[in-house]
């Protein structure tokens, strides 16, 4: 994994960790749903098209691995 695809998977596990405190959710497993499941809530309210961002971030995704 290059430095940058690291870096983003540490900021992500940091803020996973924050979540799980939040929440008092112990598995990573599940805190990842949950967390993604309040995401879907948060687009909800603020008119946010989801489906979109997921399709959008599976793009970015694939961009980044491909570019290490």
């Amino acid at each position: 994994m290059s430095s940058k695809n690291q870096d983003r998977a540490n900021r992500a596990y940091r803020t996973l960790l924050v979540y799980q405190q939040i929440t008092g959710t112990s598995e990573h497993d599940a805190a990842v749903v949950d967390l993604l499941t309040d995401l879907r809530h948060l687009a909800a309210d603020y008119a946010i098209d989801i489906e979109a961002a997921v399709r959008i971030s599976a793009g970015h995704f694939d961009a980044e691995v491909a570019g290490e």
